[in-house]
């Protein structure tokens, strides 16, 4: 093999090592819980089995010890007052099944979740779902994705929630800093499921995943038109 073509071929295998493999889903089915109950602050961090130490249930490979989760919903109604935790509700949000929602939002306003890597690593949001409640579509004002500075990464607005079925938002985003997802206005009647997300070593600054595929499908190409030049022995 050629120099260029094997700088191409590490090119294109350390974009896909980029976006990880490893990862945690949550799920949300956490034992107990009933309706209205607090998602426990610990539920998702640094993930490497299920059930973990505190008997949560996750989905993926489980393999995310550098990695913790924040809860928050934030009421706009008003004065704007950070409301420190999301709540659990098990069905009727869309089709999904155990879910968080902002079930202290009682006017207008948003629920968040923060996802943070610890230093010298980096998290990947792959996707997350959403519904509506009660298996009813919800008009919602804001769905994004932002920094930790609140620079906006994605942007889904405006969105409504589905009744019938669910939304997947599928991401694609890496950061050494923490990544935030928000949904918002009827906060309340939308829930949120299913969230993978992946650890990646080292410190990967947000790259929007069309970017990534691009400079893979330029690697192949370029692979392809030097094997095609080669002459032949």
């Amino acid at each position: 093999m050629h120099c260029a073509q094997r700088l191409i071929v590490f090119a294109a295998l350390t974009v896909l090592s980029s976006s990880g493999f490893a990862n945690t889903i949550l799920t949300f089915d956490i034992p107990g819980a009933s309706g209205f109950d607090f998602i426990p602050q610990d539920y998702g961090d640094n993930v490497t089995t299920s059930p973990d130490g505190n008997g949560f249930l996750y989905g993926g490979t489980k393999d995310t010890p550098n990695i913790t989760v924040e809860y928050r919903a934030v009421e706009t109604d008003g004065a704007t007052t950070d409301l420190p935790d999301l709540s659990f509700w098990d069905f009727f949000y869309g089709d999904l099944l155990n879910v968080a929602f902002a079930n202290q939002v009682t006017g207008s306003g948003y629920a968040e979740i923060r996802l943070l890597p610890a230093v010298g690593h980096a998290v990947t949001l792959n996707s997350f779902d959403l519904g509506g409640w009660p298996a009813a579509d919800r008009p919602v004002e804001t769905v994004r994705v932002l920094n930790d500075s609140f620079g906006v990464l994605r942007d889904f607005t405006p969105w409504t929630a589905r009744g019938n079925g669910h939304d997947t938002f599928n991401i694609g985003i890496t950061s050494s800093t923490p990544i935030r997802i928000q949904w918002g206005l009827n906060a309340v009647f939308v829930g949120i499921d299913n969230v993978n997300f992946s650890q990646n070593n080292g410190t990967v600054q947000p790259i929007p995943e069309p970017t990534t595929w691009t400079l893979f499908a330029a690697g192949l190409l370029g692979l392809a038109l030097l094997r095609k030049k080669r002459p032949a022995t």
